[in-house]
């Protein structure tokens, strides 16, 4: 386990990296907001490929040690993602088609649910959850009435964003660390 002052002499140290990592996903994520199509494509592609190489290595760690868990967990999972894995890769469209509908459906239980649930409990600010929730379920019909459409663009873009956020959160925490030094945890 790291002490404190580790932590701190590492993160302030190597801080540059955080900016470097901002920079770049916000440079993807912008590039990608205007080929969100591309990004839509290729996305459903790394991920089908990287649950086919996991399913492989799961099976020939369960062929190899060949332990209690080995038959009853690694190989069912083993082979369910290098089947998923293989279906993304053979079809990547009706991946993204099917993944577009799947979204849209959970924009519109999450919506509803945070409405209902700030709705009977009234805990303080409860008016933002209700803010969220519809805007949540109206995006998830957007999605609905869009489809087929909406899945060229959806995954893409949200990746993109994604990329944005996450970047401005590293350039933000570069700059909080060049600022002061961030304390560490309290370590007794």
């Amino acid at each position: 386990m790291y002490g404190s002052a580790d932590v701190t002499e590492g993160t302030t140290r190597d801080s540059w990296t955080y900016l470097v990592l901002g920079v770049l996903s916000i440079a993807l994520g912008t590039v990608g907001i205007f080929y969100a199509g591309l990004v839509t494509i290729t996305s459903v592609l790394v991920f089908g490929a990287a649950l086919v190489i996991g399913g492989l290595a799961q099976l020939f760690h369960a062929i190899r040690t060949r332990d209690v868990l080995s038959v009853p967990v690694h190989v069912p999972l083993g082979i369910l993602e290098v089947v998923v894995g293989g279906v993304m890769l053979l079809h990547p469209i009706v991946t993204v088609l099917g993944l577009t509908l799947l979204l849209a459906a959970f924009f519109v239980a999450s919506g509803l649910f945070r409405i209902v649930l700030a709705a009977s409990v009234k805990f303080p600010a409860w008016g933002w959850s209700v803010a969220s929730g519809l805007v949540s379920v109206l995006l998830g019909v957007l999605v609905f009435a869009e489809w087929p459409a909406s899945s060229l663009w959806l995954l893409g873009l949200y990746v993109s964003v994604y990329l944005i956020v996450t970047g401005w959160a590293f350039c933000m925490f570069w700059a909080l660390t060049r600022a002061r030094p961030l304390p560490g945890p309290a370590i007794p």
